[in-house]
């Protein structure tokens, strides 16, 4: 699709050091969240100012360790215990043009030390065991834009997926029990930037310390997620209407959706 072909890498670096000058400058983050406060600290000063000190045309970003945000909610499907909602992945820039993203949504559920395997077993959370920490649910939301082959929407959701306990601070004793080897299906979705899937988590789980981010600071924070809209949703759109509009086209959306074009 022409429209992940635009140069505003420039504009994305800006929308994402707003974004972590928020996050590190909340109160609550910093009282409550203090391992998401300090892997923030760490992505804002040790790599994006440093790309925008250099006006830096090529930059990439690390998010490892996961930002860690933990949900107040004390249950997950009706089972007690500590749910943390992790955010990691990767983002690389080059000519001002984003070529590779891929963004990962997990959850982190560790149920009571007090609580029955047999009732793990009515709430079908087999994999999970009293104490002990376990990936639930993890997804990609990716955006590659040098695939050649096209057998694969550019800009998709993937479940699952490659794992390390690397990924999160103190996590050796982390579990995970997805399948890694499937990859498929690659499900097609409007590109999704790091503030975007933050609104996201922001608006779908109970609240968090982190959230207060967007509760205290209302017209920031939409000011953020409008400027990542328009950056990469809203031309989406547009450029598919475009192609379904066209009365003989070459292609069904599902391939325009899989080509540069």
């Amino acid at each position: 699709m022409e429209c992940h072909n635009k140069e505003n890498g420039s504009e994305y670096l800006d929308n994402l050091i707003a974004l972590f000058k928020l996050i590190t400058s909340n109160h609550n983050v910093i009282a409550h969240c203090y391992e998401a406060y300090e892997v923030s600290q760490q992505i804002l000063n040790n790599q994006l100012k440093h790309y925008k000190k250099h006006n830096s045309k090529k930059w990439e970003l690390s998010i490892s360790p996961n930002i860690e945000i933990e949900l107040k909610n004390k249950k997950m499907c009706g089972i007690k215990g500590k749910t943390t909602i992790l955010l990691g992945g990767s983002i690389a820039v080059e000519d001002d043009i984003l070529i590779d993203q891929s963004l990962v949504v997990s959850i982190l559920f560790t149920a009571d030390n007090d609580i029955e395997e047999a009732d793990l077993i009515t709430h079908a959370c087999y994999h999970v065991r009293p104490g002990i920490p376990e990936i639930i649910r993890r997804f990609h939301f990716d955006l590659d834009t040098k695939l050649k082959n096209n057998d694969r929407p550019l800009s998709h959701l993937q479940y699952g997926g490659k794992f390390s306990t690397d990924y999160i601070k103190n996590g050796s004793d982390v579990q995970y029990n997805l399948f890694k080897a499937l990859d498929h299906p690659r499900i097609p979705i409007p590109p999704y930037d790091l503030i975007l899937i933050f609104d996201m988590i922001f608006d779908q789980f109970e609240p968090s310390d982190l959230s207060s981010i967007k509760i205290e600071n209302r017209e920031r924070w939409h000011n953020l997620v409008k400027t990542s809209e328009n950056l990469w949703i809203v031309d989406y759109f547009i450029e598919l209407a475009n192609e379904a509009g066209k009365a003989n086209r070459e292609y069904s959306l599902y391939q325009h959706m899989c080509t540069k074009h």
